[in-house]
């Protein structure tokens, strides 16, 4: 993202599309059985780095964010999450107070220190049926310089953001002839009809390196 603009739309699809698909690589793999604390590392717990897919590599690194993933429980079950760091990586585990999400910020406080997630299955009544936490990260959480996450949008300067809704089109200087008019064609036919390629070369002109469309 950090060349210049070329198609607006082809970008946006390519980009979903390598979002959704792009397998998260895991930064800890539970063993069938260890004991953690009160409960029991199972393989059906374990943690995965999300932000792999963005270059940080598959250790946990400052910005980065990690998920605990785990089986399923039953619809009726009240799942709860809780984070703990630790120095080492089979020492003294201290729970995060406050950090109860499947996800979870790695921030510089975290640097040298290693996480797990507890995971605890509870009924209707609040009764305790299970709990699993997996094995710590592989590794120590790293510092990093910058942000690769957003670094494209602090080196691209400047970009260009559009409200793609029918009722800011009609309060803009669009011309009543190219406005949407539902009575003679549907949204999605009003912005099929949209040339690309010319407002990519429009947008190439001023410079822009980025879109954002609302």
């Amino acid at each position: 993202m950090k060349s210049p603009f070329t198609l607006l739309f082809t970008a946006a699809i390519t980009s979903a599309i390598a979002f959704f698909s792009a397998a998260p690589a895991p930064v800890s793999a539970a063993p069938n059985t260890a004991t953690a604390g009160n409960a029991v590392a199972t393989s059906d717990v374990r943690i995965q780095n999300l932000s792999n897919k963005y270059g940080l590599g598959p250790e946990p690194h400052v910005k980065g964010v990690l998920e605990v993933v785990h089986s399923p429980f039953d619809s009726k079950i009240k799942t709860q999450y809780q984070w703990y760091i630790g120095d080492t990586r089979y020492g003294v585990f201290t729970k995060l107070n406050g950090i109860h999400a499947k996800t979870i910020i790695l921030l510089r406080d975290y640097i040298g220190k290693y996480l797990r997630c507890e995971v605890t299955a509870k009924d209707a009544q609040g009764n305790i049926i299970k709990t699993m936490t997996s094995v710590p990260t592989c590794a120590a959480v790293l510092p990093i310089t910058g942000n690769p996450l957003t670094d494209w949008l602090y080196e691209s300067r400047y970009g260009i953001s559009h409200h793609l809704l029918k009722e800011f089109i009609e309060k803009s200087f669009t011309p009543k002839s190219e406005q949407w008019d539902a009575n003679k064609q549907t949204w999605s036919q009003f912005i099929d009809q949209f040339n690309v390629q010319k407002y990519a070369k429009q947008v190439s002109a001023t410079g822009a390196k980025f879109i954002l469309l609302t």
